[in-house]
């Protein structure tokens, strides 16, 4: 079944990705240009010092608050230099909101595109939070198209029941069988696609294209080069970095007397309701980092 704008999503996000990019390289000019305009009106100013000559003094002054100058007047051209660029990804973004169930964005104000904080440009709720996640790891931030997507295989299912059988060791004598039991049930997919099995590329095809890791949901890139899937996934996909990160937050209700209580209920009638799929280790939007 195809998903609409599953296609889209990918697209949308390299082209927002693309434009940041453009304006975070805008800023890095502008500062060294800033800079090294600083270092030479200083060095011109240290030299004049020394001299007795009338009016040196002052005029040195003057000299030294020219690079002052030069950094706000930066400043201001790299806001206007990028405020095309800004309302140009407001625009892509209020496309892409809905694909992650957000109604709409928020009008871009006219003050937005003056502020000195890229971020900050941008109305807040989903579309800072996400222009946010990714300038965060802008440096370290690594995209995948669909094509290579195609080529990432899922995950084995060898390779997920060893990781089911690792976090089961993982459990104190009195909950493993809970845990284990839980980790099996139909239902829950904290391994499947939540795993330290899986490796950072099928996390990304899935975060970027939607392509299931453990291959459950159909995927596939039709003739027109849109991507075919009803599966889905949130702003950021994360995973546990190993078989006792996995164990811990089903274990830690057990602490105490009323959480040993709950996890045994759990076991029995609410099993469906017990959060496994979280964990700290989170890749944001094109972030990726072992936690």
């Amino acid at each position: 079944m195809a998903m609409a704008g599953s296609g889209e999503r990918g697209a949308l996000r390299a082209a927002i990705e693309g434009l940041l990019r453009t304006c975070v390289e805008l800023e890095r000019h502008a500062d060294g240009a800033a800079r090294a305009s600083r270092e030479q009106v200083s060095r011109v100013a240290r030299g004049l010092v020394g001299l007795r000559a009338p009016g040196v003094s002052d005029l040195s002054g003057e000299i030294a608050d020219i690079g002052k100058f030069m950094s706000a007047d930066v400043s201001k051209t790299l806001r206007e230099a990028r405020a095309p660029y800004v309302v140009e990804v407001h625009q892509l973004l209020g496309l892409l909101a809905p694909l992650h169930g957000v109604a709409a964005v928020p009008v871009l104000s006219p003050s937005g595109t003056a502020a000195v904080g890229l971020q900050a440009a941008f109305p807040a709720g989903f579309a800072r939070d996400y222009v946010g996640d990714l300038l965060t790891g802008m440096d370290r931030s690594v995209t995948v198209d669909a094509e290579a997507a195609r080529l990432v295989p899922t995950v084995p299912q060898l390779d997920t029941d060893g990781a089911k059988v690792s976090t089961g060791a993982e459990y104190s004598d009195d909950h493993r069988d809970v845990g284990v039991g839980l980790l099996q049930d139909p239902i829950c997919h904290a391994v499947e696609r939540h795993g330290p099995q899986m490796p950072d590329e099928a996390q990304l095809a899935r975060l970027i294209w939607l392509k299931d890791p453990s291959g459950a949901d159909a995927w596939q890139i039709a003739p027109d080069g849109a991507v075919q899937t009803s599966h889905r996934c949130g702003v950021s996909a994360g995973g546990f970095t190993s078989p006792e990160a996995l164990a811990k937050p089903i274990e830690a209700p057990a602490n105490g007397t009323q959480g040993c209580r709950w996890l045994g209920r759990l076991s029995h009638e609410k099993r469906r309701r017990i959060p496994v799929d979280r964990h700290p280790r989170q890749r944001r939007a094109g972030r990726f980092g072992r936690g």
